[in-house]
């Protein structure tokens, strides 16, 4: 009889990270949900050999696979489907959730602030899931936080840092 293959004990753990990767690029719960099941039951059925970690591997499968879902499918970003903010930045008496901010750039923007500032992944492993150099991310980081501290500015709430 076929004995089904079972995952790796810290699977859960990686799941959680792939599901917020694909919802900070789709910013819908629903399509990062199946774009999670989709990579997950890719990995469980192939359990292809991986040279690098398999988080990793998993956010840069979830990654791409976010990626080619926008592309096809011409996924629409809406401020609607946003059901709670995750946080927010209270200045001034004025409330602005930051989810309201991050939903507003681009899914690339609001894919390496996620994975730096939610999953405390280092610049390195950035790179290694958007297959790209520690400079590049580097850069890219930086430019999202401008991009994200002009549009606070444009809603009124002033910050010295985001």
């Amino acid at each position: 009889m076929f004995a089904p293959k079972k995952p790796p004990p810290d699977f859960q753990d990686i799941l959680k990270s792939m599901f917020t990767t694909a919802y900070s690029i789709l910013g819908n719960q629903a399509d990062a949900e199946d774009a999670v099941q989709d990579v997950a039951l890719k990995y469980l059925h192939k359990r292809p050999k991986v040279k690098e970690t398999l988080r990793g591997y998993l956010l840069r499968m979830v990654y791409y696979h976010c990626i080619d879902l926008l592309r096809k499918k011409k996924i629409f970003i809406s401020l609607e489907l946003v059901a709670e903010p995750v946080a927010e930045n209270v200045m001034d008496d004025q409330t602005f959730p930051l989810e309201e901010g991050l939903i507003e750039l681009a899914p690339t923007d609001r894919l390496v602030l996620d994975l730096f500032y939610r999953e405390n992944m280092s610049l390195q492993e950035i790179a290694s899931v958007m297959d790209a150099s520690s400079g590049a991310v580097k850069v890219k980081l930086h430019r999202a936080r401008q991009r994200l501290r002009k549009i606070f500015l444009q809603k009124g709430v002033h910050c010295e840092r985001v």
